[in-house]
């Protein structure tokens, strides 16, 4: 039988589409928490979720952590900025387990108007160190930063052009007058996240939320060879001479060239947090990509540990079969066991 089906690409998206929203539909049913503490009112609205919505829902948030309530982070997410649902998750995460200086760090944070930093910036007061290895996607988030209306005033926001490297990455840091405890860390690169987080010392953040590559499946514990200079393209653009799946004429011209080897597997990224003293407590949408860890010592009591299964668990069918495929292509690359 073969692999794909044409068109697989659209046939696999279009039955995720109907799972996600059987899984909302049955939220909607089932829970009656949410609409108890008037969450769902709240969320109902989700295309942009302002300053005033976010301070209520922090309160309702709180009231129903003290009845004993707390919301799987599937259920609380929300984009005004984000790529995904990272907004929602980060606001009620740091709604239970407050912050300290609401400092925060984001890597590759591109042109500022999608990433995982923006919504604590814009509408909750936060100050930020963000970096990009490319010098017009900075000059277009500071332009983004610089005339977003709903800035709060007092908000500091340090924008860097900087390649980042594990021989920097601390460097960078210090540089810019940040080091010891912050709130947040959020790593998107595309490529050596492992690596950069392996030698990240500077700061010790309450919360990481790092990209991983859910292709990678729940058991291997791999990520890709180091380079200073990597780039996820190079891959997709020299499939035919390294990936094992390359060849198959099954397998559409399309998929060839989405990039495949990049980042690190779950399981990978979990046992290193793990020795960093962090716990892994989730990913930011059911279909990730992005997983969540906080300091062991901090939000104990509303955020408990989750396995690698638990996580994979609430991955849909229809992407986990989608990520089958790209493992069938990508297992050829020149992984590293960690």
């Amino acid at each position: 039988m073969p692999l794909f089906r044409w068109p697989p690409i659209l046939s696999e998206i279009r039955e995720l589409r109907a799972e996600v929203q059987a899984l909302r539909s049955e939220l909607k049913a089932q829970n009656k928490h949410l609409s108890q503490f008037g969450i769902n009112k709240l969320l109902a609205a989700r295309n942009y979720v302002d300053q005033g919505t976010q301070h209520l829902l922090a309160k309702e948030y709180r009231k129903a952590a003290e009845a004993g309530h707390i919301f799987p982070l599937s259920e609380v997410g929300f984009s005004n900025y984000s790529q995904f649902d990272e907004d929602g998750v980060l606001h009620y995460i740091f709604s239970l387990i407050g912050t300290t200086n609401k400092t925060l760090i984001e890597m590759c944070a591109g042109v500022g108007s999608e990433c995982n930093s923006a919504n604590l910036l814009i509408n909750n007061g936060w100050n930020g160190l963000l970096f990009d290895g490319d010098l017009k996607k900075v000059e277009a988030g500071k332009a983004f930063f610089k005339r977003n209306a709903n800035l709060i005033t007092q908000t500091q926001i340090d924008y860097v052009p900087a390649w980042i490297t594990k021989d920097n990455v601390n460097t960078l840091i210090e540089e810019n007058f940040v080091r010891g405890e912050i709130d947040l860390f959020s790593l998107d690169l595309d490529g050596v996240d492992y690596w950069i987080l392996e030698q990240l010392k500077a700061v010790s953040p309450r919360v990481l939320v790092v990209e991983a590559n859910f292709s990678l499946g729940k058991d291997l514990s791999i990520t890709v060879e180091y380079k200073d200079d990597f780039d996820a393209f190079h891959y997709a653009a020299n499939k035919e001479d390294q990936s094992a799946g390359a060849d198959n004429p099954q397998i559409p011209a399309q998929l060839k060239k989405i990039p495949l080897y990049l980042g690190a597997s779950v399981k990978a990224l979990s046992k290193l947090c793990g020795d960093k003293g962090y716990r892994l407590v989730g990913a930011t949408s059911n279909a990730g990509p992005n997983l969540v860890f906080m300091r062991n010592g901090v939000g104990e009591e509303f955020f408990p540990a989750m396995t690698v299964d638990e996580v994979f668990a609430n991955v849909p069918a229809a992407l986990q079969r989608l990520n089958q495929n790209r493992w069938d292509m990508a297992s050829g690359l020149p992984w590293v066991e960690v």
